[in-house]
């Protein structure tokens, strides 16, 4: 969260104008010049854990609906991180850091 200047005790409300203007002025482009980004990651996700056929520890098969609902959770866990990194990371570092910083 410090990549928005929130502060603990401070409410989160504070922090919007910080995340709009790293989203439109650093997530936003990038995305536009590197739209499969994300996708690649789903991707990488789908064979990875060999999603929906996954199974657990003990060999048993691991629900579909609770894998579908992970990898979106994961999504938009990653969506919502890649432009507080990028508004930390502004100064010191070119486009091309910020696809690894996300």
């Amino acid at each position: 969260m410090q990549g928005i200047d929130y502060r603990q005790g401070s409410p989160v409300e504070s922090s919007v104008a910080s995340y709009e203007d790293a989203y439109s002025r650093y997530y936003a482009p990038f995305m536009q010049q590197y739209p499969y980004m994300l996708e690649n990651y789903l991707v990488n996700h789908v064979f990875r854990t060999r999603f929906p056929f996954r199974c657990n520890l003990q060999g048993e098969p691991i629900d579909a609906k609770a894998q579908h609902l992970l990898m979106c959770l994961q999504y938009c866990v990653i969506k919502g991180q890649c432009p507080t990194r990028s508004w930390r990371l502004k100064e010191r570092y070119s486009g091309s850091f910020y696809a690894a910083s996300c």
